[in-house]
């Protein structure tokens, strides 16, 4: 063997193991880009068919437990939202619930159902104690306001002094950073909540886990 071909041969070998490696790695950055793209893409149809498997699965362990005595309750759901929430509130939530549902709910809301010229504290106290949930809307306008903050933190306590934790949480837009009052933090890290979306699919989650 002549010295020339061994000399060649020695300085094809890294270029080559080189090329190996440069498009090895190559493929799996595209790889996995391709994969996190498509799971981006098509995240809300995978949330929501993995929540009715759970969802089924769970309805299966506890179909032989006793049924919560709703007794106390006139209410399903006491609704808290800004004013500036109140057509998606009046126009979506209260006809999805009260009418399209199986089976229906019976909301309370402030729009509706407080008698005008009494304490708004007291109202407040006793549409949180006569339904079996709370449900906070949360959006940017929520955060911002004295009134949503008080009936948010009159929820909590209700929590704290009844243990029964009954407070549904609905994000329904983007929450600025310095909208984010340490209380609604605390609440938002402690819990799951509802994600409202424009995709069709994140709507249909949104609703069934409502």
């Amino acid at each position: 063997i002549s010295k020339d071909l061994i000399a060649d041969n020695c300085i094809h070998r890294p270029l080559q193991m080189s090329v190996i490696i440069t498009l090895g790695l190559t493929s799996s950055v595209y790889i996995i880009v391709l994969v996190t793209s498509l799971l981006y893409h098509f995240r809300w149809p995978l949330r929501l068919k993995l929540y009715r498997m759970s969802n089924w699965w769970h309805m299966r362990r506890t179909a032989t437990q006793r049924p919560i005595d709703n007794a106390d309750y006139i209410y399903d759901v006491f609704v808290i939202y800004n004013k500036d929430d109140s057509h998606w509130t009046r126009k979506v939530l209260v006809p999805q619930l009260e009418k399209y549902t199986t089976p229906k709910f019976c909301l309370c809301f402030y729009e509706r159902n407080w008698l005008p010229g009494r304490d708004i504290v007291d109202c407040i106290s006793e549409s949180i104690r006569i339904s079996r949930k709370t449900l906070l809307v949360i959006t940017n306008s929520f955060t911002k306001c004295q009134w949503c903050y008080l009936e948010m933190t009159m929820a909590q306590h209700n929590v704290m002094n009844t243990d029964r934790d009954n407070v549904l949480l609905a994000v329904m837009e983007d929450i600025e950073e310095i909208n984010l009052n340490p209380r609604l933090t605390l609440l938002m890290k402690s819990k799951p909540y509802l994600e409202w979306t424009n995709d069709n699919n994140g709507q249909l989650l949104f609703w069934e886990q409502m």
